[in-house]
């Protein structure tokens, strides 16, 4: 049995629920108006058959913190959806989280998922 992907599932997920945005796992060389990163920080393997991954997500923008929101809400739906490839989805903080950089307004999550393995 092997596990999905947990951040490319979620990714996969967010660009096909969200319109004129850019979901990825890296922060681009040429960095889009608006755009949500995810990318996983870690989480628990749960013997073979079930995957409890850390993700943290970014959304970027001058309406930063209305698309976190949105994402948030969207992962919690997507948890519904035997199709988005997670379930048990739990969003534990959303905070502001300006980059260090550029200055750029962003709003981070700490989403935890799990992800059973396929047979």
């Amino acid at each position: 049995m092997a596990f999905r992907d947990a951040e490319l599932a979620v990714i996969e997920y967010l660009r096909g629920a969200l319109t004129g945005v850019t979901v990825l796992s890296k922060v681009p060389k040429t960095v889009p108006a608006k755009f949500v990163r995810v990318w996983r920080t870690g989480g628990p393997v749960g013997g073979r058959v079930v995957d409890r991954p850390q993700l943290s997500v970014q959304a970027w923008g001058a309406d930063s913190r209305e698309l976190a929101e949105a994402v948030r809400v969207l992962l919690i739906d997507g948890a519904r959806r035997s199709t988005a490839g997670f379930s048990r989805v739990t969003v534990e903080s959303l905070y502001y989280d300006p980059d260090p950089t550029s200055g750029v307004d962003r709003y981070s999550l700490l989403v935890f998922l799990t992800v059973r393995a396929s047979r």
